[in-house]
């Protein structure tokens, strides 16, 4: 494997199984330097269809009640990620955030009621 020009020795690959993201432990935290899971907790009063914006993130996966809307990565051209009403619920749903670049104080995101899609 190459970093520019660097030959790398010794690395190692571990998968990261996404298939049941409810046996994650979440934990509070502040800042994180890596990559790193989320978790927030929202209620929806009527299920419609909007979408996710995550200002301030960088690269990574959303899930909406273990539904995986897609990769989002602050160059875009996607700002927004759809997500359908039959994947919300009335009151209580769950986002989980996978962000790769970890976080600094951006634990928010917006809903919205149409898409971003920078040209």
């Amino acid at each position: 494997m190459l970093l520019g020009q660097q030959l790398l020795y010794d690395w190692k690959i571990y998968p990261i199984r996404l298939e049941n993201l409810s046996a994650l432990p979440f934990t509070p935290v502040q800042n994180t330097n890596g990559p790193a899971f989320f978790r927030g907790i929202f209620t929806v009063s009527e299920p419609r269809d909007t979408f996710l914006s995550l200002p301030g993130w960088d690269k990574g996966l959303a899930w909406i009640n273990d539904f995986c809307l897609g990769r989002y990565w602050n160059r875009g051209p996607q700002k927004t990620l759809y997500v359908p009403a039959p994947r919300l619920r009335a009151g209580v749903n769950e986002l989980i955030v996978f962000e790769l670049h970890g976080a600094e104080k951006r634990w928010w995101s917006w809903w919205i009621s149409r898409i971003g899609i920078r040209g």
